[in-house]
């Protein structure tokens, strides 16, 4: 039989409660793997490392007729990401339309 790494105590007072030795066995590993917890990785945000957005820049490609998603790559957005934000901005400055 296997040698435990848990004291006889331990193993005894588990099987006082009416468990198997093995039960005993597996409570005390799982008590032991809870107590530690696990690593928290640190969360990295990605994407346009922290260029300003150009409204400038936006607005002229909007005015040559380029689309939104398309705008949003241009200033540095990856495929799909940042078009709220240009959105916003040629709101803001007063050409984009909203469609009816």
């Amino acid at each position: 039989m296997a040698k435990s790494q848990y004291s006889e105590q331990q193993i005894q007072e588990r099987m006082a409660r009416g468990v198997s030795r093995k039960s005993a066995i597996q409570f005390l590993r799982r008590q032991g793997k809870k107590s530690t917890p696990a690593p928290v990785a640190k969360k990295v945000r990605k994407g346009r490392s922290g260029k300003p957005f150009d409204t400038e820049k936006a607005v002229a490609l909007y005015a040559k007729g380029i689309t939104v998603p398309n705008i949003a790559v241009e200033l540095g957005y990856k495929k799909g990401q940042g078009q709220n934000r240009t959105r916003a901005a040629l709101r803001a400055a007063g050409v984009y339309k909203e469609r009816k």
